[in-house]
């Protein structure tokens, strides 16, 4: 048997951090990687194997060899799909076409010789506004015309670019396409809230790795009241913005110091306010998606209020 990837992609605010730090360091059978700051499995390889994705075909040159079986948890390959602002601080996601082939290319570069990928969703109504208020001082308060939910949430619902990651269809159908569905497992948020020990049991099955069927409470962040909070302006969003309109290829290191400039405000708060009607009408506009997904899984989607 040759090296095994599995390729864990996020989307964000589905229990990445959760599964990061209580599911996938127990997996003995694999080395495990992603982006953190100061944790014990943090390795440069996840951050560098996402920046490679998002590189032209072509320059994915390799960076090491993988042992027999690893895992990199990299949701950044998904969320800088959602959120990426310009030198000239316009909003202009990435593309997410090709996406899955560029994955499938940087594993190989990595030296996989087979790969399989995790991705985690989440109703689009509530993942649109909780990534909406978490990101707001990195990324949206800087952008004139998504200033506030009800802006970002009708281009998503208009079909704009920036809608592109919420068409989940489209998205597994290209990962499963490139990967085979044999490799490519989708597992919902709403279950590993609902149902822990069954979601958990088939990442278990899916990496053949046995672990408890549990991750503590504490470590279970419940994203789904995330937009309730203020959001503060700090240094560190401030200093991000700067080094990504005048030094986008400089990396910005240091957990201690990230953390200290995370808790300077800078400007004052503001309250991102839920709005569950909007979030509704935002997944209603997937309902076509969702079902198309459902049929691709073999799964009733509408159990889970996918549409």
């Amino acid at each position: 048997m040759g090296n095994r990837l599995f390729l864990h992609i996020g989307y964000p605010k589905t229990g990445s951090t959760a599964l990061q730090k209580s599911f996938f360091p127990g997996l003995r059978e694999c080395d495990f990687f992603y982006a953190g700051y100061d944790e014990q499995y943090s390795r440069h390889i996840a951050a560098e194997f996402g920046r490679r994705v998002h590189q032209e075909p072509g320059n994915n040159t390799a960076q090491g060899q993988l042992a027999n079986n690893s895992l990199i948890s990299c949701e950044g390959i998904i969320s800088d799909c959602f959120k990426y602002l310009d030198k000239n601080g316009n909003f202009s996601p990435l593309a997410i076409d090709g996406l899955a082939e560029k994955s499938l290319n940087t594993a190989h570069a990595y030296g996989a010789d087979e790969v399989f990928v995790i991705i985690v969703l989440r109703r689009q109504g509530e993942l649109s506004h909780s990534l909406y208020a978490q990101s707001y001082a990195h990324y949206f308060c800087h952008a004139p015309d998504l200033s506030n939910y009800a802006s970002y949430a009708k281009k998503i619902i208009e079909g704009a670019q920036i809608a592109a990651p919420y068409d989940y269809f489209s998205v597994a159908s290209d990962f499963v396409g490139i990967f085979g569905r044999d490799h490519v497992l989708v597992l919902f948020y709403e279950d590993l809230v609902a149902n822990q020990p069954g979601f958990l049991g088939q990442l278990s099955e899916f990496t053949g790795c046995n672990l408890p069927l549990e991750i503590p409470v504490e470590n279970l962040r419940k994203t789904a009241d995330g937009g309730r909070k203020s959001q503060s302006t700090s240094l560190f969003d401030e200093v991000s913005f700067l080094k990504r309109k005048f030094l986008p290829n400089m990396n910005i290191r240091g957990g201690k110091l990230i953390r200290l400039m995370q808790h300077i405000p800078v400007r004052k708060s503001v309250i991102i306010e839920e709005r569950p009607d909007l979030e509704k009408k935002v997944t209603k506009a997937y309902s076509r998606s969702n079902s198309q997904l459902g049929k691709l899984l073999d799964r009733d989607l509408a159990t889970l209020g996918y549409y």
